[in-house]
């Protein structure tokens, strides 16, 4: 495939490398920022472009969208003398408009996009691409690196065969050296991805954090910072399995905590504790290594032929291959071929992040429903809300005229044909949604590990 570069983050050199040894030619990229030199070296024939619509002109088959980059923080914390903090939230927002502008146009344009996952953070725009992306038919995969690491793989395995019996409890901790309300909503959307790959669809999210005790339900209050450096989120699947998230600051490597904790990890990653009702797996997944599966299972050492071992597992996955794994999907997709996480998974997953803030204001459990947004859904809501207002004008004209005959007001007079054609118009709008086809789904089949846990598809 001809593939082109927009923006750049941390998997972005990666992605490239791969790219390239798969056989792919990266023929064009805009807004590189400080990796443009490398990225020029590893592709030399590479056309770096002034803008980002010139991506829309060339013979290009996919492009490569980075995480938006946060602008600088250099006049941040200066909002005292000069506005630095309003003008830093504008730069961000202005950002998120541009990023949410170019995947619309790429997505009009039936221009097929492996976008760093979360690629926007308003679910509003994801679900808008969504239905944008399935009239076009273009392919918009998000690159959400635990749905294709090795190790992932095999959790799913040890859950979906059963050797860790039914599943009953999930907890993910991460941890993090940037706490910051962005930084951590960025890396719920990613993690709650893998968990909703584990335990299905989820229908209840509650967050917890310091400092909320005061906000007020009904006002529109912002939650403190504080609030998300030591966020803990409680989430209920729809099959009922329970599931935690939280995150932790990343601790110093002491000597102290070096020979008391000998397995203290002291590195930014997460893990992952998976418990079922014959057994218990635990996913170290540290950022930069290798990620390492270890698993209690009974279930499994009895149908072990060997006997020997199966109980007590502990196996490494390097993970390496994670973005040539992506870029294979995103060129199935392309073809047709069933690949995930879907669009619609990566919306979903935003949905939940965005879900947070509303749990932190309100101080309780927020109910998630899992709609399918589509043009034809947002068509019928809109036509509801018009009918509704139909009916009650027409109550009102009945009820006006005939009170308005007993007054012998003369204008009280029409009332019947006015509510005859009020009525009408009612009828109408109820026959128009048959005007929109029912659309097919376009959206392929999750791949094998994620079957029965992505609740996208």
């Amino acid at each position: 495939m001809k593939l082109a570069l927009l923006g750049s983050d941390e998997h972005t050199l990666a992605l490239a490398h791969a790219a390239l040894a798969q056989g792919h030619a990266l023929v064009a990229a805009s807004g590189l920022g400080a990796d443009a030199a490398p990225l020029s070296a590893l592709a030399p024939g590479m056309a770096m472009l002034p803008d980002w619509e010139s991506l829309l002109a060339g013979e290009i088959d996919a492009v490569i969208v980075a995480r938006q980059s946060p602008p600088s923080t250099a006049g941040e914390g200066q909002g005292g003398q000069g506005g630095g903090q309003s003008n830093y939230a504008a730069d961000v927002l202005a950002g998120d408009d541009l990023r949410a502008e170019q995947l619309r146009r790429f997505a009009q344009e039936r221009r097929h996009v492996l976008a760093t996952h979360p690629a926007h953070p308003s679910m509003l725009v994801c679900y808008e691409l969504e239905m944008v992306r399935r009239d076009t038919g273009a392919v918009i995969l998000p690159y959400i690196r635990t749905r294709w690491h090795p190790a992932t793989e095999k959790l799913c395995e040890l859950v979906r065969s059963g050797a860790l019996g039914k599943l009953e409890q999930i907890a993910l901790e991460r941890s993090l050296h940037d706490r910051s309300r962005a930084a951590v909503t960025r890396q719920f959307a990613v993690d709650v991805d893998l968990i909703r790959v584990l335990c299905g669809d989820l229908a209840r999210l509650g967050a917890m954090g310091p400092g909320t005790s005061g906000l007020e339900p009904l006002r529109p209050q912002t939650p403190p910072d504080e609030a998300y450096a030591n966020l803990g989120i409680q989430l209920t699947s729809t099959e009922g399995t329970l599931a935690r998230w939280s995150v932790t600051a990343v601790p110093r490597p002491s000597e102290y905590l070096r020979a008391c904790h000998p397995g203290a990890r002291c590195h930014p990653g997460a893990r992952l504790v998976v418990t079922g009702s014959e057994g218990k797996a635990t996913l170290d997944m540290p950022d930069g290594m290798a990620w390492t599966l270890a698993w209690h299972s009974p279930v499994a050492a009895s149908r072990d032929d060997a006997g020997r071992g199966a109980a007590d597992r502990t196996e490494s996955f390097a993970g390496d291959d994670v973005p040539a794994r992506a870029l294979a999907a995103l060129e199935g997709a392309v073809a047709g071929k069933p690949a995930g996480p879907t669009w619609l998974d990566a919306a979903r997953c935003v949905e939940l992040a965005e879900n947070v803030e509303r749990s932190l204001r309100r101080g309780r459990v927020v109910e998630l429903h899992n709609e399918d947004f589509t043009e034809e859904g947002t068509f019928k809501g809109k036509m509801t809300s018009v009918g509704c207002g139909l009916l009650l004008a027409a109550i009102l004209v009945m009820v006006g005229g005939v009170i308005g005959v007993e007054l012998n007001i003369r204008a009280a007079r029409f009332w019947p044909p006015v509510l005859v054609v009020l009525l009408a118009l009612f009828l109408i709008l109820q026959l128009l949604y048959l005007l929109f086809p029912r659309p097919e789904s376009t959206d392929p089949d999750a791949p094998p590990f994620s079957k029965g846990g992505h609740g996208g598809g």
